[in-house]
């Protein structure tokens, strides 16, 4: 607020009256006595932002290009493949399409593995019996196997399934939703909270700027929730930060190269403990042409 001169002739006093300043200032309304102040400020606050910019952000990424080959939802291996070839980590694995390709995915890989229903409309797979977990030989692999196509048959009878994922069973951590989006109002932006159960337990997102391409800001968002409400919780206590934050930063940088990209969604990204990393365990992107 600036405080403009009064008209002359007028009674009241041509200053503010103080209790009104007060006021003002424990509403944070920032006061200044003329405009010329007020510019000075802003000029101020502008300077201390870009330098805080220029701290933020490092050396951009560079992204091997990934062109999109079609408009739409991706089915979830389609959208891990893609992660991949920008350096995004995700779960060891391929798509099969009859058993016997699922077994030599598995043998490949090593038991225990998970088994998720691979169609472009199903993006609750889990929801409908679309996700078998925690398969752990060959005989487990040919039940788990019938069990999804059965529980897939029996809730989308008219669904064609383009096969099923096979992937490596990973460890527990902690869970991230990460997400990307880029808005048509403000452009590229990231979102980045607790994942999994926790993620309507606690509550904790955060919206970042997509172009901090150096992570610095994103590992300090992350350290900085690693301290929040689950604290107590003891297998929060150390987890892989900076790896989160680089794959944090190349989803960010990735959205702000692809304008085709109009929105990605990971949940959960599985941080491990400090030095062990972290992988995209589930992925929604939705494209469009341009």
């Amino acid at each position: 607020m600036v405080c403009a001169a009064l008209d002359e002739g007028t009674e009241i006093p041509r200053e503010c009256i103080r209790e009104y300043i007060e006021e003002l200032r424990s509403l944070g309304v920032p006061f200044f006595p003329t405009s010329e102040r007020a510019f000075r400020a802003l000029s101020a606050v502008t300077k201390f932002a870009a330098k805080q910019a220029r701290k933020l952000t490092g050396a951009p990424l560079s992204l091997p290009r990934s062109p999109l080959s079609m408009s739409g939802t991706m089915t979830e291996y389609r959208g891990k493949e893609l992660l991949a070839s920008i350096g995004i980590p995700v779960p060891a694995g391929g798509l099969a399409t009859t058993l016997q390709e699922a077994g030599e995915i598995a043998e490949r890989i090593g038991f225990p593995v998970v088994l998720k229903a691979q169609e472009v409309t199903l993006t609750h797979k889990s929801d409908i019996g679309g996700v078998i977990l925690n398969v752990k030989d060959m005989d487990a692999l040919a039940i788990g196997w019938k069990q999804l196509y059965d529980n897939i048959a029996r809730a989308r009878p008219d669904l064609a399934l383009d096969g099923a994922l096979v992937e490596k069973m990973g460890a527990r951590g902690l869970e991230l939703i990460v997400g990307a989006k880029n808005d048509k109002d403000w452009g590229p932006a990231l979102l980045v909270g607790f994942g999994g159960v926790l993620a309507e337990a606690i509550g904790d997102v955060r919206l970042l700027p997509a172009r901090s391409s150096g992570g610095s800001n994103h590992g300090r968002a992350l350290s900085t929730e690693k301290r929040g409400p689950a604290q107590g919780l003891p297998w929060i206590a150390a987890v892989d930060v900076k790896a989160a934050a680089e794959l944090i930063n190349r989803l960010g940088a990735f959205i702000c190269s692809e304008p085709a990209i109009q929105e990605i969604d990971i949940n959960p990204v599985l941080v491990y403990a400090d030095g062990h990393g972290a992988v995209a365990l589930d992925a929604l992107i939705i494209s469009k042409t341009i």
